[in-house]
């Protein structure tokens, strides 16, 4: 699971600063919604590639054996924030439209 967090963790830091745009910010977060979706393909196939200390997790001990759902709570965990993430960020939320209403009013 660490892997995933520090992938949220990227997130969270490229989110953090001044002089951000509301569409800069809104495409990372698009962009990392998009990427669990890789994510989650390629951890039903057993790639973890992209998290390198779960691949090596893997590695070191007899998983199968000992862990026999670990796989399985990954995906489902990848899976899950895919789900919970998708409607917040939604590409139709907010619109190029409002924000510029919403900042002429602000000046």
């Amino acid at each position: 699971m660490t892997g995933v967090f520090e992938k949220l963790n990227e997130l969270n830091i490229s989110l953090q600063g001044r002089g951000k745009w509301v569409f800069e910010l809104q495409t990372s977060i698009r962009a990392f919604v998009n990427k669990l979706a890789i994510f989650v393909t390629r951890a039903k196939t057993g790639d973890f590639g992209l998290f390198p200390h779960y691949k090596e997790f893997l590695a070191t001990t007899d998983s199968e054996m000992s862990f026999p759902s670990v796989k399985q709570d990954v995906v489902q965990y990848l899976t899950n924030l895919q789900v919970n993430l998708s409607p917040v960020f939604a590409r139709d939320k907010f619109t190029c439209r409002e924000i510029t209403c919403k900042e002429s009013f602000c000046s």
